[in-house]
């Protein structure tokens, strides 16, 4: 994604992780937020979603 920062990707983000959502009937996913909690803003994503599917 550009940008000749030297090193390895050592920053370190953490985040706070939400709760699961409820299941999306439609698509049989749910999704999960979540919020930099420590890490700088310009290397770590201020939010992250992640899906999965729902265990029927």
């Amino acid at each position: 994604s550009g940008g000749s920062s030297s090193g390895s990707n050592s920053a370190i983000c953490r985040y706070v992780k939400g709760q699961w959502s409820e299941c999306d009937p439609k698509t049989n996913i749910r999704t999960r937020t979540l919020n930099l909690k420590k890490g700088d803003n310009k290397t770590c994503e201020q939010t992250k979603t992640i899906q999965k599917k729902c265990k029927k």
